[in-house]
């Protein structure tokens, strides 16, 4: 079963887009409820979040706190079950359709930069609802890793769910990139083993 990982971001999504595009680590990625023009292979989902935030005033501290920017949620599958990218991304992309509303921006990027190279989903939730403009409001967590492990059961491990972006689902736009990118996964693990072992 997968495992849910959630991380509250203050700052521009620029950042955290960086991070997650750098040096062809992205192996596919999947927008929700972002226009983007067709066959763009790097479009700036993050400049778009953040213009939606600005547009709102939802920048700005809230009551004496720091500002919640968007919330970050990694999906990291049991390398057991051995999913494939392509079913990953059909259960990260239903679940995020499934708990934010039609009017929040998602973007999901996915990598295999992990010791065993096991595909997991990086799924960045904007805060500000695109009709409204309100901010969103953090859902509960444990309800939310326990709607993923549903949504993964309901799926399979290794079945394929109907794509959600035909016949009526919510606007997904889905990029695979053209050709399999060199991940650096070797040198991400090693950092990763360098740090622990300062530790």
């Amino acid at each position: 079963m997968p495992m849910l990982k959630t991380i509250a971001g203050h700052t521009s999504a620029r950042g955290i887009r960086r991070y997650l595009t750098k040096k062809n680590r992205a192996l596919a990625e999947d927008l929700i409820n972002i226009d983007a023009p067709e066959g763009a292979d790097a479009f700036d989902w993050a400049a778009v979040m953040d213009e939606t935030r600005r547009a709102f005033g939802n920048d700005l501290p809230w009551r004496g706190r720091r500002v919640r920017t968007y919330k970050h949620y990694v999906v990291s599958p049991d390398p057991k079950d051995g999913i494939s990218l392509e079913s990953l991304r059909d259960l990260a992309s239903s679940w995020a359709e499934e708990h934010f509303p039609q009017t929040t921006e998602v973007a999901i990027v996915y990598h295999d930069d992990n010791e065993g190279g096991i595909p997991h989903a990086h799924v960045v939730v904007n805060n500000t609802n695109i009709e409204t403009g309100r901010r969103l409001q953090d859902p509960d967590p444990k309800a939310l890793a326990e709607s993923l492990q549903a949504v993964a059961e309901g799926q399979g491990p290794h079945r394929l769910a109907p794509s959600l972006s035909e016949g009526g689902g919510r606007p997904r736009r889905e990029a695979q990139l053209q050709e399999a990118p060199e991940t650096h996964r070797s040198e991400y693990v090693r950092r990763c083993r360098e740090g622990a072992a300062r530790s």
